[in-house]
């Protein structure tokens, strides 16, 4: 298990100071100058400084309160004493540019991870206020206003951090208290509120003690170095060794090496604790008490600059004479070959390693000092007066091999066919130009950084398995864990205010493996995210598990599902126009003990509540949809596959045409006359739960004000269940689960109540019967609504009927149009007879001379016995259809005779002569009333209705439209919510009979015209009709219910049928038959039984027959069928 992050925490922050820290380092910083031209880099560290006179510096870091939780906190300078500390006290700086060009800045600590945050929910109110143990949590905002910008010259001033919220009427800042921990403090800006002034500064280096190496390893702690680049291979330091000190006698501390005596070949003058030597970690996991050192070998280098280098290796000879002590760490090497010294660059964390056995040729050769059993080591030529930092007279003039400053490096070797980690001199003498950089470690040594791939995660702490988000009830839209009892409940993949888009931010290949990354919220993005983050592996880190420290803690981050990456509406229920067009919706109000319960009004105040099992059915109209959250970059974009902007829409809310207002007390009320004060309501409508319900996963949703700021409540502690506004941080908010309202809103004739046993869409005969009196529709028989040459819809009881009481219902759009579904419309009409069209084609020869049937010659081709006959058929029936057009024509709102089209001020309905060919319909004018179907021509209908420019209806392009006709007719059920399509109830399915509409609107209109009584005259109700009236029988519509018909039994079928000579109608006890004079009349039953066949003797006859259909066939004329009563 890796240990380093633990041992990290220990050093870092209980502050403990142990013998081996105590070697002289000395925390140390540069401040910025006016001047240069530095600026602040996401790939350094700093420190925070807030001390007020220089020699009493204070840094901010982060430190462990007694509860053992993170606590920001300043301390002296002095009591910076080991490296591990130093960390938890340096700072990656980042900057957000937002808010219309400012500068924020967001700061992670090095040690930690944690960014410097607080909640303003914790915050202490006014300058002169009390720090409290919340106030000193660490979470909340983390983009602080601070400097002007990231470069030198607002570098210099010390300021205030400040974050501005509650729309920028209110500002926090930070205190220090007396033990020196930071808290927040806010106030309103209209207050005078003053905060610690901070300075950004530049740390120094540090000389490493084998404290601050030995990192690793548990019984054993030992060191390893992981290189950058190039300088990864053959890397000597990859391999584990104990850093130690060297002392001459053994010492009551940690990582000494104790040499029996002072032996020559070190150079003893020099800080023994900066100099230190490294013991190799054994195959046991053991010191091996073997040591590194810098080898008496060396390989010269290719390129224009000849140096020499020496290669590092691990001694095999080590002498030890006596338990506990070395007596020589290698035989024939000086002592100085041992010892090396490892410097951190605070700010770059970067080290440079040097090597104390770096020697130089002298001017003048002096006898060799050390010798070994009376001979010369390898060394012989180097004298204690070479060591390092001789005086540079006594160097060389014309130096062969080394120079006086060496540091560990890389480069390509003669001999060598790879690069090998040695140690050169540098040629200009400035040895930091050529530091080996580690990768940016926590520590700088270790490889506890990782990083993880770009993504949309979701973040749960390992050991309490809560989620990391934005709560619906969260004003200031700063993430927080969810707390347990909520994560049943939730589906965190919908919600994108517990999603977080993870972006690397250093794809290159040398880093993209621990590369840092920016963490953005995905739908609170502006307060919630770090653009440059490390992650740290944690205790449980595991290879193949994203599981990694943020913030303190450690997390899993949970990819979140490819669909929800791409999904733009996710997080908000997302309707399209159409879908709201004609939809009706529920409310579902979830509840733990009663789910049947919906949104709905109180009768009595117009209230809505959520007491009610009756679904109250809703409107919805949607705002134009706009853009929120996250705004994925171009990075993001690169890395993210599918990764989408988010969209939402607000949306109004409508009962029975009535809108839903917020009123002053701040109940949601359904009115069309709100009072000034109350305002309209507009919702979001935000997923928050999901509930199992009848076995399935059901989504749940807030209904949030437009302004974000309110959401739609129910009171918990009554029992009027109201719906209320509440604030946002309610914790306790009321869900629905918003279901399309499935009740049809017009009826479609396709069940069994209408004679259908298979569910098919076809023609069928129905008789329709007004609800509450029980009249039928029929043709009209009050002489006092009759007009000459018009034929209209009547209704009446049965016992004035003329004629049957049953219409042919044809559907036209089903199957064709869009919204068919919702609304079928359908074609009435009576009297269809199929009619066949004899067409002569002219005899087209021209060898020979036309001859007629009585073999005489003529000139008329259509004579010619090769002429041939072609039959066509087309339809007559009389259609039912609405005046309307043609009573636009008509003047005038009194009722009168010379009205044909309007009674007084309504328009009436009747049938018209049509012809059908084709699936188009001709409508026939008066010219052709008295044309038999025998004589009818197409021709002839086409050119006189494009004389009179009258358009036929071409119903292969009109049924594909759900506009409504004044020739088609929809059936508008009066209680939706009443029907239950599984039971075959009549009495539930009332309907009025619509044919078009007043208000534009294509379906479900609420000003439509409708069947309607007017002083007992069929006609339609005009504009002023509204269906909340209507559907209740108010304004003398009609509500009707129907009843199966049949053929037999036809409406108008005993009307007079004129042709060019004949007429036939039915009386009381037979028919009259006129303009048949000396012509054969033969009269059937329906069961094609003759009860009549005559000669008519004059020009008007009655001929006795049955009551019931009878089929009238006249000589030489078409048979038509009648009825008699």
């Amino acid at each position: 298990m890796n240990k380093k992050f633990s041992t990290l925490m220990v050093g870092a922050l209980l502050a403990s100071s142990v013998g081996a820290f105590a070697q002289g380092n000395k925390f140390g910083t540069t401040a910025f100058t006016v001047g240069n031209t530095e600026e602040l880099s996401d790939a350094k560290y700093y420190a925070l400084n807030v001390g007020t006179t220089v020699g009493s510096e204070e840094y901010i870091g982060v430190q462990n309160s007694n509860a053992g939780v993170f606590q920001f906190k300043s301390l002296a300078e002095a009591n910076l004493n080991s490296l591990a500390q130093v960390d938890s006290f340096l700072w990656k700086i980042s900057t957000v540019t937002t808010d219309g060009g400012f500068t924020r800045f967001v700061l992670e600590n090095k040690a930690t991870g944690v960014i410097f945050s607080f909640n303003e929910d914790n915050a202490v109110v006014g300058s002169a206020a009390t720090a409290t143990a919340k106030s000193q949590t660490i979470e909340g905002l983390s983009q602080w206003k601070w400097l002007e910008s990231r470069f030198t010259g607002d570098l210099v001033s010390a300021k205030a951090f400040t974050i501005d919220f509650a729309d920028g009427d209110s500002v926090m800042t930070v205190k220090k208290d007396a033990n020196n921990v930071l808290y927040a403090v806010k106030d309103h800006k209209k207050n005078s509120l003053t905060g610690i002034s901070v300075q950004v500064v530049k740390p120094n280096t540090w000389v490493m003690s084998a404290v601050d190496l030995n990192t690793k390893g548990d019984a054993v702690k030992y060191m390893q170095l992981t290189f950058d680049g190039a300088a990864a291979t053959n890397n000597l330091f990859a391999d584990k060794y104990q850093v130690q000190g060297i002392a001459a006698a053994a010492k009551p501390a940690e990582f000494i090496t104790t040499i029996n005596g002072t032996k020559e070949g070190w150079t003893t003058q020099t800080p023994e604790t900066d100099w230190l030597v490294l013991n190799k970690i054994g195959a046991d996991g053991k010191v091996s008490n073997k040591y590194a050192h810098v080898d008496t070998s060396y390989f010269q280098s290719k390129g224009e600059t000849y140096k020499t280098y020496n290669p590092i290796k691990v001694s095999t000879n080590t002498v030890m004479t006596k338990a506990g002590a070395i007596d020589t760490l290698g035989y024939n090497l000086p002592g100085d070959a041992f010892r090396f010294k490892f410097t951190k660059n605070l700010m770059t964390d970067s080290i440079k390693i040097e090597s104390l056995g770096s020697f130089v040729e002298l001017a003048t050769p002096v006898v060799p000092k050390y010798q070994k059993g009376g001979k010369l080591t390898s060394w012989s030529m180097h004298t204690t007066s070479a060591k390092l930092y001789t005086a540079e007279s006594e160097w060389a003039k014309d130096v062969k091999d080394n120079t006086q400053y060496t540091v560990l490096s890389h480069c390509t070797l003669e001999g060598e066919t790879s690069k090998v980690v040695t140690f050169y001199t540098d040629d200009n003498g400035k040895a930091e130009d050529n530091y080996v950089n580690l990768y940016a470690y926590a520590n700088g040594i270790s490889d506890d950084f990782m990083s993880i791939p770009a993504g949309v995660y979701k973040i749960q702490n390992v050991k309490t398995k809560e989620f990391y988000g934005v709560h619906i009830y969260t004003t200031d839209s700063v993430a927080d864990w969810t707390g347990k009892a909520a994560i049943d409940n939730m589906e965190f993949d919908h919600m994108p205010a517990f999603q977080w888009v993870v972006v690397k931010t250093d794809v290159s290949d040398k880093r993209i493996a621990i590369s840092p990354v920016s963490i953005t919220n995905r739908e609170f993005n502006a307060k919630n995210n770090v653009p440059v983050y490390q992650l740290r592996k944690g205790e449980n880190y595991d290879p193949h598990k994203l599981i990694g420290m943020f913030n303190g803690v450690e997390v899993e981050f949970i990819p979140v599902a490819a669909a929800s990456v791409s999904n733009k509406y996710l997080g908000y229920k997302n309707y399209t126009d159409a879908e709201l067009e004609f939809n009706g919706y529920n409310f579902n109000y979830w509840h733990p003990y009663a789910q049947d319960r919906y949104l709905d009004v109180n009768k009595k105040d117009s209230i809505l509540n959520v007491l009610t099992t009756d679904a109250g059915r809703f409107t919805i109209e949607g705002t134009k949809e706009a853009a929120y959250g996250y705004t994925p970059s171009a990075a993001a974009k690169a890395q993210i596959t599918g990764l989408t902007q988010l969209y939402r829409r607000a949306y109004t809310v409508s009962l029975d045409r009535e809108a839903i207002y917020q009123n002053v007390e701040g109940q949601f009320v359904v009115t069309k006359d709100a009072a000034r004060v109350d305002k309209k309501a507009s919702f979001y409508f935000k997923e928050n739960n999901e509930f199992e319900k009848a076995g399935e996963k059901v989504c749940y949703y807030a209904l949030i004000a437009q302004n974000i700021n309110t959401k739609a409540g129910v009171r918990q502690n009554d029992d009027k269940a109201l719906l209320l506004s509440e604030v946002l941080t309610e914790i306790s908010t009321a869900t629905f689960d918003i279901q399309e309202a499935n009740q049809p809103l017009y009826r479609r004739f396709n069940t069994k109540l209408e004679g259908v046993e298979d569910g098919k869409d076809a023609p069928v005969y129905l008789k329709f019967k007004e609800s509450y009196v029980g009249d039928y529709l029929m043709d009209e028989t009050n002489e006092n609504f009759k007009r000459k040459g018009m034929s209209y819809l009547g209704i009446g009881n049965t016992n004035i009927a003329e004629a049957g009481l049953s219409f042919y219902v044809r559907p036209f759009n089903i199957g064709k149009s869009d919204r068919y579904d919702i609304k079928p419309q359908y074609l009435i009409y009576v009297s269809d007879k199929a009619v066949t069209e004899l067409d002569t084609i002219p005899c087209d020869a021209t060898n020979h001379t036309h001859m007629d049937a009585d073999g005489n010659k003529t000139t008329d081709p259509k004579k010619c016995t090769h002429a041939t006959i072609k039959e066509s058929e087309f339809n007559r029936y009389k259609l039912l259809v609405s005046f309307a057009d043609s009573a636009k024509k008509e003047t005038g709102n009194v009722v009168s005779e010379e009205q044909l089209y309007k009674f007084g001020k309504y328009t009436r309905v009747g049938f018209v002569d049509a012809v059908e060919k084709d699936s188009v319909i001709y409508i026939l004018g008066n010219e052709f009333a008295t044309v038999a179907d025998k004589d009818l021509k197409l021709a002839d209908i086409k050119k006189a209705l494009e004389a009179k420019k009258i358009s036929s209806i071409d119903m292969k392009k009109e049924v594909k439209k759900d506009d409504h006709h004044n020739y088609t007719w929809s059936f508008r059920y009066t209680d939706p919510a009443n029907v239950d399509l599984a039971d075959a109830i009549e009495e539930e399915r009332s309907f009025l009979i619509e044919s078009n509409n007043y208000d534009g609107e294509k379906i479900a209109p609420n000003n439509a015209a409708w069947l309607k009584n007017q002083n007992n005259c069929l006609v339609l109700t005009d504009d002023k009709s509204d269906f909340e009236d209507a559907k209740v029988g108010d304004d003398s519509a009609l509500i009707f219910n129907l009843y199966e018909g049949s053929e037999d039994d036809m409406a108008t079928e005993n009307e007079e049928i004129s042709t060019s000579t004949v007429s036939v109608s039915a009386v009381n006890g037979g028919v009259v038959v006129k303009g048949a004079e000396g012509k054969t009349v033969v009269i059937t039953n329906v069961l094609g039984q003759t009860v009549a066949n005559t000669v008519i003797t004059s020009n008007e006859a009655t001929i006795a027959a049955p009551a019931g259909v009878v089929v009238v066939a006249v000589e030489g004329e078409a048979a038509v069928k009648a009825i008699v009563k």
